[in-house]
């Protein structure tokens, strides 16, 4: 069981690496500015009560969903891990994380599978739908394909995901994979799931959140997949973002300046997929964001 449950670690595991630059303070600000300002570029686990504190008042003023499962899902998770897995309570630059080296995958794999024998781990997509839930609108979509295959078993089986399985649906009317078999061009790549939703009647909510998704292509069978997700929180004069790394893998949240900086963060890790004919699209909601 544990061997199999190593393997399922280790096929769902994104291979990510990346940076973001640091932004100082500037010499001008006066004492209260200092003292009110923002530190951008920084990142936290949410290991502490601390770091909840700050950020669960901004998640709930956004109207996500499922807040508190939220936290329990970080915090079972957190409080599984060792002490010399990687995480952090503590805002730290993300020029100094590596996602490869920082994370110690192999160990939170371990440390997860001996104390949840029979229990998944969340992944991006599904911690992100967590939240987003209440502000998304689709038909059902019960014909999904293979990219969502796990995702769909664990709403299913696992009473982990209980508060999605209702909605199980509407999961799959936003992330199941997009035939792109007809694109020939970035542009069309890039409607290719905006389309794909109009026709699954998906909408979002507009508000003080949105729904974050890295688009990248299957050359092999000519296909879209939401290959990683995340809540974006516009607060005032910045960004919050919040992600699932990935599935046996951290919890963070980062703040930046602006979506720009968010999408230049995200392209520093690399995807690996294969042989791809279209560069990786970031969409924010249903619209294309850039960096």
């Amino acid at each position: 069981m544990k061997f199999r449950k190593l393997m399922l670690c280790a096929c769902m595991m994104a291979v990510l690496t990346g940076c973001s630059s640091g932004k100082g303070n500037s010499n001008n600000d006066t004492a209260d500015q200092q003292e009110n300002k923002v530190e951008l570029n920084v990142y936290n686990n949410l290991v502490n009560e601390e770091a909840e504190k700050e950020l669960k008042p901004f998640m709930q003023e956004a109207n996500l969903s499922n807040v508190d499962t939220f936290f329990s899902w970080v915090n079972d998770f957190n409080g599984t891990m060792k002490e010399d897995v990687g995480l952090t309570g503590q805002w730290a630059h993300l020029k100094d994380l590596n996602y490869d080296t920082t994370y110690q995958n192999d160990d939170m794999a371990i440390a997860w599978d001996e104390t949840h024998e029979n229990q998944g781990d969340s992944n991006s997509r599904l911690t992100s739908f967590l939240l987003m839930d209440g502000l998304i609108k689709a038909k059902d979509h019960t014909d999904y394909g293979s990219y969502i295959l796990m995702d769909m078993d664990q709403i299913e089986s696992d009473k982990m995901f209980e508060q999605i399985k209702p909605d199980i649906y509407k999961y799959s009317a936003v992330f199941d994979e997009v035939d792109i078999s007809s694109v020939k061009t970035q542009e069309e790549f890039e409607n290719a799931f905006p389309n794909a939703w109009t026709e699954r009647g998906v909408t979002f909510q507009e508000g003080k959140a949105s729904l974050i998704n890295v688009v990248l292509q299957s050359p092999l069978d000519n296909l879209a997949f939401i290959g990683h997700s995340g809540v974006l929180l516009q607060e005032d004069g910045y960004v919050l973002f919040i992600e699932k790394v990935d599935y046996c893998n951290a919890y963070q949240v980062s703040k930046f300046a602006d979506r720009k900086a968010l999408v230049d963060e995200l392209k520093r890790r690399t995807y690996l997929v294969g042989d791809e004919s279209f560069d990786m699209v970031i969409l924010e909601n249903n619209k294309v964001i850039r960096g």
